[in-house]
């Protein structure tokens, strides 16, 4: 086995399921993974002076930050209007599939409702386009 090596977010790939394909989200300058956790609370009168707890359920946001990509005709990067897309949806249709691929090649690949949490920015500078996908289920792969 090779000795591990740094990882470059920017080496990261991201994919929405779009039409019956994966469909690359382009533009990214961040990719952010927010692991949290819910907890149940076991105190008992018998738990003494602190607290206890198991761990009841996980959770996972992965944030994407870039810049809004959109050629000439106004036409936009389809992974990041796919995302916009399904940021619009309610009930069953707001969860969406995704992929995130790292650069050595390790999928994850999970179901997602999606958030758009900017878009904007200083008139001299590329307009932000930022969204929180969280997670929903166990992973895929």
């Amino acid at each position: 086995m090779a000795d591990p090596v740094v990882v470059l977010a920017r080496n990261w790939k991201a994919q929405i399921y779009s039409s019956a394909v994966y469909v690359d989200i382009n533009g990214l300058t961040e990719i952010g993974f927010s692991p949290g956790v819910r907890e149940a609370d076991i105190t008992t009168k018998d738990s003494g002076d602190y607290d206890e707890h198991l761990i009841a359920r996980r959770t996972m946001e992965i944030t994407l930050k870039g810049f809004r990509l959109e050629n000439t005709s106004g036409d936009q990067d389809p992974g990041q209007l796919a995302v916009e897309t399904l940021a619009e949806e309610v009930d069953t249709a707001s969860i969406g599939q995704f992929k995130l691929t790292s650069p050595g090649g390790t999928e994850r690949e999970f179901y997602a409702s999606a958030r758009m949490t900017a878009m904007g920015g200083p008139i001299d500078e590329g307009q932000i386009w930022e969204c929180t996908l969280k997670q929903s289920g166990d992973l895929i792969t």
